[in-house]
């Protein structure tokens, strides 16, 4: 795989043991970019984690810091808000997903997702069916 856009699903398994993990460790080595609020998004997944108790609010600083360091190159999502926008109402998505689809658009690479059915429906698309990939298909 060549340069790809990484969402945040894809990003904390580089911290969390999950399903994948071991696929997305693999993708490190590339030149990964992501919106410039992956980072925000990646945090209040793990303060879920700690207000479920299923981590120490350490533990979540500390797997935070790691994220802080990942070889991620940011893009500010201003000039692609409006693209965003009207993804996320053609395919009946979040913005926030949507945000890193039209990220890859615009820098020419795949957005590989943890978010098998974000992945899906952006694959019966045929305009989009070659921007999205599962991250689970990479095995």
């Amino acid at each position: 795989m060549t340069d790809a856009v990484v969402d945040a699903n894809v990003a904390l398994k580089w911290v969390l043991p999950e399903a994948d993990s071991d696929v997305a460790a693999g993708m490190r080595g590339l030149v990964l970019s992501a919106p410039d609020f992956w980072l925000v998004e990646c945090g209040n997944v793990l303060w879920v984690q700690v207000h479920r108790r299923k981590l120490a609010l350490a533990d979540a600083a500390a797997m935070l810091d790691q994220l802080r360091t990942a070889p991620v190159r940011t893009h500010p999502c201003d000039g692609i808000i409006a693209a965003s926008l009207t993804i996320a109402t053609d395919l009946d998505e979040s913005l926030y997903d949507c945000i890193y689809l039209a990220l890859a658009i615009s820098l020419g690479v795949r957005l590989v997702t943890a978010d098998m059915a974000f992945a899906r429906k952006a694959q019966r698309r045929p305009d989009l069916a070659g921007r999205v990939v599962g991250l689970s298909t990479l095995r």
